[in-house]
């Protein structure tokens, strides 16, 4: 399961996604860090396909897990080169225009 949260900026959303089994961890590779323990990550469960569709609305995704990640990649919004990994965690933040 995946967890959204919406945070608008500026008039602007931004989307955040996390894989459910990660929300309250702190991952760390090096001097990177993803502290999914934060409540900007602390969302509401969601669908594959409510994700995709919330989506198209979004300015900025942050999105974290094999899970939310996963969903990108086979619905062809994002490819596996497209992801960076923390301590073998997937996560992509992507900014449109």
């Amino acid at each position: 399961m995946i967890l959204a949260k919406r945070h608008v900026r500026d008039g602007k959303l931004v989307l955040v996604v996390c894989d459910q089994k990660l929300l309250g961890k702190k991952i760390s590779e090096g001097d990177k860090q993803l502290d999914l323990a934060a409540a900007y990550y602390q969302g509401a469960p969601i669908s594959g396909q409510e994700f995709l569709k919330v989506l198209d609305e979004a300015y900025i995704l942050d999105g974290v897990g094999p899970e939310a990640t996963g969903i990108l990649v086979k619905s062809g919004k994002i490819s596996e080169k497209d992801l960076l990994h923390i301590a073998g965690i997937p996560y992509i933040i992507i900014y449109r225009r």
